[in-house]
């Protein structure tokens, strides 16, 4: 089979992936000519997700990891990104049908700054040290696909929902993303991204240094699940924001869903993506899907991305298809908002 390249790309100025025009591929939502027929499509919008850096606390560099993602479409985009309408039936049980995605990947730490400052000083010979000042903490990684790869997959599946059943898909439990029928899959070839946490923490052993983790205490601290109800027993969490941008070769296409043919295509498919803590628009997931047919579960400690040793954080973007690139080639660019820390070995649940 020809191979093509399906390259993720975030639009942000601090990651390297170029930015493209838009254009338009021909997609059938449900793989039927149903009730979408042959859908013209600029672009994909996946919902809110969630992603797990495994192994990935405390950072180091270099050091390598494994990220995993998951998420669920929610409808396509417009030229400028926007949201433009969903398809009939999507997400909707009994009568509908849902497209989901899952993703693995090694990526490295190429750098990492870290910087203390003081907040408030509380010492009684009023100077840092004294007593149990308060510092901020800041911590900024950036992140490329590691020149070994221990995991790496992306997948996207198509499941019919006329069982009445429901969702397949659960953005708690994890489950029901890496099911159902294969329309596209690839190997994931370059990642560049970048992350930054932030917290505070109480100098309680006046060292007047970063945290020293059992001896210093966090504070300015939130709830991991901040979607609603509180559905991780209280599970706290650093203030965390960054970026990521994924290029993965693609092995596969089903063509009774993508119609266009994407091997001879010069395209890519741009993601607008963005990884934040605490959780605000989905529920973060217990599991994730290893791409080989199991599970593994999150170990944060008592607060996510700074205890470890994994880092969970949600993830939202959306894409668009292009037909210009700057290098020869058969080209597709597939991006999703999903990775931000890496990995390195696996637990499975």
């Amino acid at each position: 089979m020809k191979r093509k390249i399906l390259t993720a790309a975030v639009l942000a100025s601090s990651l390297s992936l170029p930015a493209f025009a838009a254009d338009v591929i021909v997609f059938d939502p449900d793989g039927v000519g149903g009730a979408n027929g042959d859908t013209a499509v600029v672009g994909f919008d996946w919902s809110p997700s969630s992603t797990m850096s495994d192994d990935s606390i405390p950072a180091t560099s270099p050091s390598s990891f494994d990220t995993y993602s998951h998420g669920t479409l929610v409808g396509f985009t417009d030229s400028a990104g926007d949201p433009a309408g969903a398809p009939t039936g999507i997400n909707t049980a009994g009568t509908g049908f849902e497209v989901t995605f899952i993703s693995g990947f090694t990526e490295t730490i190429t750098g990492l700054s870290t910087t203390t400052a003081l907040l408030k000083n509380f010492g009684v010979d009023g100077a840092p040290g004294g007593g149990d000042d308060v510092y901020t903490y800041s911590q900024t990684i950036t992140l490329a696909d590691a020149a070994v790869q221990t995991v790496n997959f992306f997948e996207v599946y198509y499941d019919d929902l006329s069982d009445g059943a429901g969702l397949k898909s659960s953005s708690l439990e994890g489950t029901g993303f890496g099911d159902g029928v294969l329309i596209l899959s690839g190997d994931v070839v370059a990642v560049d991204g970048n992350f930054t946490t932030n917290f505070e923490f109480i100098d309680t052993n006046d060292s007047g240094g970063a945290f020293e983790d059992g001896v210093d205490t966090l504070s300015g601290l939130v709830l991991l699940d901040g979607n609603d109800a509180d559905n991780w027993a209280g599970q706290e969490t650093v203030v965390g924001q960054g970026a990521t941008a994924l290029e993965a070769d693609v092995t596969y296409q089903d063509n009774n869903f993508f119609k266009s043919n994407i091997s001879s295509l010069m395209a890519d498919l741009f993601f607008n993506t963005s990884n934040v803590l605490p959780f605000k628009e989905t529920n973060p997931s217990r599991l994730f899907d290893d791409g080989a047919g199991g599970t593994i579960a999150p170990v944060l400690g008592s607060v996510n991305g700074a205890t470890g040793p994994d880092i969970l954080f949600q993830t939202d973007a959306n894409n668009s298809f292009v037909t210009t690139v700057p290098e020869p080639g058969s080209m597709l660019l597939l991006g999703m908002g999903l990775f931000s820390l890496g990995m390195s070995k696996r637990r499975k649940a």
